[in-house]
């Protein structure tokens, strides 16, 4: 199973606010542990491009209309024209029926 992206950062964001719920509570497994959102932050400096990450967690989460001007540039390449869309479709297709053709002949040659 994939991982979306959106699930990926809402348990980051879920590790982070328990790391920081329990860095001063003595029986807490997080008792003064140092981790914090510097390695794994919606913003870490670690992150190839944060705008991207963030745009690709508002697009999954269906909340485009809320995207910044950054996360719509740095998500444009994932745009899809109409036409885009209906060619991808079409190979899609015609490569489920190659599949299909093929094991059609698979099975009438076991037969024969």
């Amino acid at each position: 199973r994939l991982y979306p992206l959106k699930e990926c950062r809402e348990d980051l964001d879920s590790l982070i606010e328990a790391a920081i719920y329990g860095h001063d509570i003595r029986n807490s497994p997080w008792y003064k542990n140092t981790l914090g959102d510097r390695y794994i932050g919606p913003q870490s400096e670690k992150l190839s491009d944060p705008a991207f990450e963030s745009g690709v967690v508002k697009i999954q989460r269906g909340e485009e209309v809320s995207m910044t001007l950054a996360e719509k540039v740095a998500c444009r390449s994932l745009e899809v024209g109409d036409d885009e869309i209906g060619e991808e479709v079409e190979a899609a297709e015609e490569e489920v029926q190659t599949l299909m053709k093929k094991l059609k002949e698979k099975k009438r040659k076991r037969k024969a």
